[in-house]
């Protein structure tokens, strides 16, 4: 089949076929990536030579065939070793990280000391402008204990400890603060107060009609009429290909007056 429709892709048949290791649930496959989608396209597949059904993969599609199979087992440890070396040294890199971190936190009395023994050491310093509670710092995701540690910090003040973020470390430095302008808020306190509360109503509604649909198809008070939706989702008819209707005069008939 791949020798047939190669030359219509612009393809050879060795492109188009593709052998993947051994996968277990999760694997990142070879052109595939981690992906839910194909996990549950072979896990049916239970014969050698079995063939299952099309899925999406990126980059296009697959029909996946099982040429063999192992039942769950304690691996060899030539079979593993990759993986073990790996975890090895993400652990061996992740401990080098930290201790890194430690000692610009331990050795760094304000930011601009910060920045440069960061340079110094090849590591990237950047400037979060108008951080506030809640917001991500920089290309780090949004942590609660990030926004207590900086919210805690003074003017000039760095994190004594380094944070961790997801797989990251960071060593944070606050270099201005800007309070809140309450006569600003004050000004603004009756708009702010009006374009929260028609968000809360339009919650408040949209929860109403939820419930209240819910309610009615329970109840068997709400029908669908797929007869209706399949005619409605036919394409409409062009008016071009409408037949012409002859056209005749129309005759008014005389009124009498009184």
């Amino acid at each position: 089949m791949a020798q047939e429709i190669a030359p219509e892709a612009n393809m050879t048949p060795g492109e188009m076929l593709k052998e993947t290791p051994f996968v277990r649930p999760g694997d990142d496959v070879p052109e595939i990536g981690s992906s839910p989608q194909f996990e549950e396209a072979i896990k049916p597949l239970e014969e050698q030579g079995q063939v299952g059904e099309r899925v999406g993969v990126k980059n296009g599609f697959a029909v996946p065939m099982l040429v063999e199979r192992r039942d769950p087992r304690i691996p060899d440890f030539d079979e593993v070793r990759e993986r073990v070396l790996d975890s090895f040294r993400n652990e061996r890199a992740g401990q080098q990280l930290e201790q890194t971190a430690r000692e610009l936190a331990a050795n760094s009395g304000s930011p601009d000391t910060l920045k440069a023994a960061a340079e110094k050491l090849g590591l990237k310093a950047e400037t979060e402008e108008a951080f506030n509670l809640g917001r991500p710092l920089g290309k780090l995701g949004a942590s609660a204990s990030v926004d207590e540690a900086v919210y805690a910090l003074k003017v000039g003040e760095i994190t004594k400890t380094p944070l961790k973020v997801g797989d990251s470390w960071v060593v944070a430095g606050l270099t201005s603060r800007k309070d809140a302008d309450l006569a600003e808020f004050g000004k603004q306190r009756a708009q702010l107060l009006e374009k929260a509360l028609g968000e809360r109503r339009s919650e408040v509604f949209d929860e109403y009609i939820a419930a209240l649909r819910r309610r009615l198809e329970e109840s068997g008070k709400i029908k669908i009429n797929k007869d209706v939706l399949a005619r409605v989702d036919e394409p409409e008819v062009p008016p071009t290909a409408l037949p012409r209707m002859p056209r005749a005069p129309i005759q008014i008939p005389p009124q009498q007056g009184n």
